[in-house]
């Protein structure tokens, strides 16, 4: 996909310190996929919010939650074609919300993308269809999720 973003907070605020690059802006409007649902779980607003518009922008529909609990929550409710995960989280961190997640039949199968900047080995050591270490690269993170939403 060509074109550019500028990354901005809901406050119209520069992003956090992890996302300086700029990002594809949406001149011609939000490019439709077939509304795939993408749960982003991220205990961080700023960049939850930057990944949230960025998805949302190529046509995603995008549910949120701050911490491992509301993960579970949201994805029982919604049942979402990928889940974006965080793994340092307060409450219920990426680990736990994993193991959970593989324990619920009805969210096994789900694909997980992990995006976090826990060091490489303990990134590794949790399965999942991709790793992302943070800061991420904005094309690569699109690529995976929309690898991720055809298959689901």
């Amino acid at each position: 996909m060509s074109g550019r973003w500028v990354a901005r907070t809901p406050s119209g605020d520069p992003p956090s310190r992890y996302y300086h690059r700029v990002l594809r802006t949406a001149t011609l409007g939000p490019v439709m996929v077939d509304s795939r649902k993408v749960l982003v779980i991220e205990d961080d607003a700023d960049i939850r919010a930057i990944m949230a518009d960025m998805l949302s922008s190529e046509g995603y529909s995008v549910v949120e939650a701050a911490d491992g609990v509301e993960g579970l929550e949201r994805a029982r409710e919604q049942l979402p074609d990928v889940i974006l995960l965080d793994l340092m989280m307060p409450r219920m961190d990426g680990w736990a919300f994993r193991e959970a997640q593989q324990a619920d039949a009805n969210l096994a199968d789900i694909p997980v993308v992990v995006v976090s900047a826990a060091m490489s080995d303990r990134l590794h050591a949790v399965p999942a269809a991709a790793h992302l270490h943070k800061p991420f690269d904005v094309d690569e993170l699109l690529g995976i999720v929309g690898r991720c939403a055809s298959r689901a």
